[in-house]
């Protein structure tokens, strides 16, 4: 069975355009789904963007999101829980929910906090991830301040009947079950996804004798589209995920350190939905390119703890955006296009359990929309030099509205293998609903809050080595918030407020990928972060260095072998033995992984991983013990 991306879904309405092939594939590179208000060729994004590919995934054994975003230059990941709990993701060392997160078009970061839940998002039914760096607002509106991770799911692409399965069982206790099946022709198809995986886990209190903090995750997803007319195409999708977890209780004014996590029988349980349908057409001869999509996410979630937690959100959203190309050829040839967009969102926040609020005004639903409208050009001025630049007004009824502005350039110099690239720009990050208004243990929210703004840039390079077999890039970054959201002490507890002055996040990506020989593949990423406040203190959670090295080796036709090395330094977080955070540095650490995957016939291939393989004690949050050694073996199969 072969699975690939969508793009004859997405280039039914935005066909790739020969404004990025004026340096004849230089650089042409894969389809970029989120390079703006349409997608485009890799050439033609001016802005630092990695890719992680469902190949990469699965060659080298990455069984969670999280996990393969580990490894991408720029990127940190805290995890204050076992598999299935509390996981940040934090990009060039702004806040987690800087960062815009999309599973096949649809925003999933919830409403009420402002991060989608990675702890849980399994990569089994993953083809693709994008990760756009830098502020983003002017093409994607709030929650972009340090950009975007786009993922895209498998779909069918062969006609008739085809699909695949995969087993697999683990040292902790762990079994893991998956299946995508699909059908297509000419005309459209469906894909039908499943995922199911009990996860032992390790107990993160690291107890003697605790145990173990584990997850329960199913995952089913339906996909299809249609080619409804010559020029329309239609779609949809339904996306289920229902996950259970546990978590060990923190304990504020813990006599020692190694006691500030407390192991206990502490559950979690999430309800995430996902609906959406699109149109997408080609009209006035193939000049006009116009798409149509409404969704709608649902985000709920249960903590049976010692202050226990019942809350719901909710997001619906409408947009149209279309392509039109300005110098009277079609879209898929022209050299300058204008790029058009209207969306309107509206949020909700509820308390669903009336025990558990303080005054029963807590349980009313909140509510608030945003209405958003974005222009974009994309030019081919010269020869391999290629131009975006976009706005977007952002119009609120809960709080002030915002015009975002972005700007990106880039100039390919074939004869050297070189690409120099440049993007600034500004974003802006709405107050979340539950520190607007929320409420929880000694917690008030605001509702007078302000959004944060930021403006930031990056200048890069992309080299290609070893005959085009490689690549070389280097990026720095610069990104300025204002209006930081933050919390204050009350005569009652804490209250989030927006703090004066500037935090400055600054730093520099270095990235390789290369075929290095016909069976041996390398991959080494590093970023240096320096993130600060207003008052010139570091922020927490933010690695000063962070780099890894992989291998990828081809030891006979059937049999792969990939080794990953990730090392971490200078991380701190805040001690609170005291009840009054302390900054402390955590231990260093250097973490391998190891996987391998024998093919025995063309259905059926041998899988085998080590995660921790040298089985390192450390922790990525104070007090919260990491993954220790884990073995995984398991079997999948194709038809």
């Amino acid at each position: 069975m072969r699975y690939t991306l969508p793009v004859a879904v997405f280039t039914a309405a935005f066909p790739i355009s020969v404004q990025a092939q004026g340096v004849e594939d230089f650089f042409l590179g894969r389809l970029i789904l989120a390079a703006g208000l349409s997608p485009a060729p890799e050439a033609a994004v001016p802005r630092a963007v990695t890719v992680v590919t469902g190949e990469d995934i699965r060659t080298r054994g990455i069984d969670q999101v999280a996990e393969a975003l580990r490894f991408v230059p720029g990127v940190a990941i805290s995890r204050d829980s076992g598999p299935g709990g509390m996981t940040q993701l934090r990009l060039r060392g702004t806040e987690s929910r800087h960062t815009q997160i999309i599973i096949d078009g649809v925003r999933v970061e919830a409403a009420q906090d402002g991060y989608a839940d990675l702890g849980g998002l399994q990569t089994a039914d993953i083809e693709q991830i994008e990760v756009i760096r830098g502020p983003q607002s002017a093409f994607f509106g709030s929650n972009s301040i340090g950009g975007v991770v786009s993922i895209t799911t498998r779909r069918a692409d062969e006609p008739g009947v085809s699909g695949q399965t995969a087993l697999e069982a683990g040292s902790d206790g762990s079994v893991g079950l998956n299946f995508q099946v699909g059908v297509r022709d000419e005309r459209g198809g469906l894909t039908l996804s499943g995922i199911a995986r009990n996860q032992g886990g390790w107990d993160i209190s690291d107890t003697p004798g605790g145990e173990r903090d584990g997850l329960r995750n199913r995952t089913l997803s339906l996909s299809g589209d249609w080619q409804v007319t010559e020029n329309w195409r239609a779609g949809f999708l339904l996306r289920a995920r229902n996950q259970n977890y546990d978590f060990d209780q923190f304990v504020f004014g813990a006599p020692t350190v190694d006691e500030i996590i407390a192991d206990a029988p502490f559950t979690g349980r999430v309800q995430e939905r996902i609906g959406s349908v699109f149109a997408e057409g080609d009209l006035v001869d193939g000049r006009l390119q116009l798409s149509l999509r409404a969704s709608r996410f649902t985000f709920d979630r249960q903590t049976f703890d010692a202050f226990p937690s019942d809350t719901s959100t909710d997001r619906n959203e409408f947009a149209i955006r279309g392509v039109w190309a300005l110098d009277g050829a079609t879209v898929s040839r022209s050299r300058h296009t204008l790029g058009f967009g209207v969306d309107r969102i509206s949020e909700g926040f509820v308390n669903n359990d009336a025990d558990l609020v303080f005054d029963p005004a807590q349980l009313e639903r909140q509510s608030r929309r945003v209405t958003g409208a974005a222009l974009e050009y994309r030019g081919n001025l010269a020869e391999g030099l290629d131009v975006q630049a976009g706005v977007r007004r952002d119009v609120n009824n809960a709080f002030r509205d915002a015009t975002t502005w972005s700007v990106g350039l880039s100039y390919a110099i074939p004869e050297t293998g070189t690409r120099l690239r440049f993007s600034g720009g500004t974003a802006v990050q709405n107050p979340t609903l539950f520190a607007q208004f929320g409420f929880a243990n000694n917690f008030e929210g605001n509702p007078n809050l302000l959004p944060e703004r930021s403006r930031g840039w990056d200048i890069g390079v992309d080299q290609q080595i070893l005959g085009g077999q490689g690549t070389v890039s280097l990026t720095l970054f610069d990104n300025r918030i204002s209006d930081l959201i933050s919390s204050a002490a009350t005569e009652t507890g804490t209250t989030p407020v927006n703090i004066e002055g500037t935090s400055r996040h600054r730093g520099a990506e270095l990235a390789l990928d290369a075929q290095a020989t016909e069976t041996l593949r390398l991959r080494a990423a590093y970023t240096y972060t320096d993130a600060r406040n207003p008052d010139g203190e570091r922020l927490l959670r933010r690695p000063r260095h962070e780099g890894t090295l992989g291998v990828d080796w081809q030891a006979t036709e059937a049999t792969n072998l990939s080794l990953d090395m990730r090392r971490v330094v200078n991380n701190l977080d805040n001690e609170f033995s005291t009840f009054v955070g302390v900054p402390v540095r955590l231990p260093d650490y250097t973490v391998f992984n190891l996987s391998a995957n024998h093919r025995i016939n063309d259905r059926l291939t041998l899988t085998a991983r080590v995660a921790n393989l040298t089985n390192r004690r450390y922790q990525e949050v104070l007090g919260y013990a990491a993954k220790p050694r884990t073995v995984y073996v398991g079997l999948s199969t194709r038809f």
